[in-house]
């Protein structure tokens, strides 16, 4: 069968948003970086290169166990059952909840050992530990919300997940501004 115009226009519908929505979710850490590479320097800016991976990571986790819930849900609700949808749903929350905790952990405990594993050394290891150190007391919040994203997203609900992620890109800017730039506080205020 051929594509038709509907079918298309369905497609990009939830795709561009989709796309957007991705692309907002990597940049969080370049805007940081701006703003710790003119407030603290290269060695600032090399932290956070260092400790990308960690962010990455933390998306990923979110992403993925939200996708999988998502998916199950989807299924459940194109089946007509309603309920199983919603379990779905309620489980993955759970699991986003529950994921969470382990990878804080890791960071909290770990981040100096990791950061040195990707290759932060003397004054850039300094400025990837007090980056990680700071993002592993988000990680419930980052993976709850990027792992909510494709669940709102599946209930039909694209410009909502974009717009969530949109706010929270500019939130980010703000914030860096203020704990970076206003408060001084370097890497860890990113």
């Amino acid at each position: 069968d051929m594509i038709t115009r509907g079918m298309l226009k369905e497609y990009l519908k939830y795709i561009v948003p989709t796309m957007i929505t991705f692309t907002l979710g990597g940049v969080y850490s370049i805007i940081d970086g701006v703003f710790v590479g003119h407030a603290v320097g290269d060695a600032g800016l090399a932290g956070i290169n260092v400790a990308f991976p960690l962010v990455a990571f933390i998306m990923a986790v979110g992403t993925g166990v939200g996708m999988g819930g998502g998916v199950i849900s989807s299924i459940a609700r194109g089946a007509g059952d309603e309920a199983k949808s919603r379990r779905a749903v309620g489980t993955t929350f759970t699991l986003l909840l529950l994921a969470a905790l382990p990878v804080m952990a890791l960071l909290l405990f770990a981040a100096e050992p990791i950061c040195r594993l990707l290759g932060g050394q003397g004054g850039t290891l300094e400025q990837a530990v007090a980056y990680t150190s700071v993002i592993a007391w988000g990680v419930p919040f980052q993976i709850f919300v990027t792992g909510c994203t494709p669940l709102i997203r599946n209930q039909g609900r694209v410009g909502f997940a974009m717009a969530v992620q949109v706010f929270a890109g500019l939130m980010n800017v703000a914030l860096d501004y203020v704990f970076v730039m206003l408060f001084g506080w370097g890497t860890a205020g990113a």
